[in-house]
């Protein structure tokens, strides 16, 4: 009787550098996909805080419309002030709010006059809490700027920029800082851009 001999068969299983290869390339993809995550993530709060930008500006041009004026406090308005006279204080803060909760169709609320700014109670604005919070996706609150001389224009940024709408908004994105607009790599949010 003859007996063949055959040589060992490799064991079954991967050798430790086989593993550590795969684990390499699944370390690599999956800090991939986690940037790419994030930078999904941050272009989504963008969009949406452009869109609540356009909703507020919206909102603010239909109660022009309404009661043919901008939603302001007489007091913000100095006519005197440059060549046509402009708006020199932001809605931001406190300020932004009474304008949300105005814009919200709250009746009652002025901006310390006597007479309320939507005695009709139209709700121009949806989203607005009761308080006057609309909040970008970072937790500010957003900051507009009018033209109310009717020049067409609204000066931002110390007024190195010029911008051709009655009405402006702006987010100051994940830093909440004011940034110059011309900048490439602000995270700030334009409703104008």
């Amino acid at each position: 009787m003859r007996h063949s001999f055959r040589p060992s068969a490799r064991p079954s299983g991967f050798t430790l550098v086989e593993i550590l290869v795969v684990v390499a390339i699944l370390a690599l993809l999956a800090g991939l996909g986690n940037s790419m995550i994030k930078k999904g993530m941050d272009n989504a709060k963008k969009t949406r805080a452009k869109a609540d930008m356009t909703a507020l500006i919206g909102a603010i041009k239909a109660y022009k419309l309404e009661y043919g004026k901008l939603p302001f406090a007489t007091s913000d308005y100095d006519p005197t002030s440059g060549d046509q006279g402009e708006y020199k204080c932001w809605y931001d803060g406190t300020r932004s709010k009474t304008l949300i909760q105005i814009l919200s169709g709250k009746s009652s609320v002025n901006f310390g006059g006597d007479e309320p700014m939507n005695p009709k109670g139209v709700r121009f604005l949806e989203g607005g809490k009761e308080d006057g919070e609309f909040l970008d996706p970072w937790g500010n609150q957003y900051v507009i700027k009018m033209d109310l001389n009717d020049s067409g224009t609204v000066e931002y940024y110390t007024g190195t920029e010029s911008i051709g709408q009655s009405v402006i908004a702006i987010s100051f994105g994940k830093n909440k800082k004011q940034e110059d607009p011309s900048l490439s790599a602000t995270d700030d949010v334009f409703s104008w851009k």
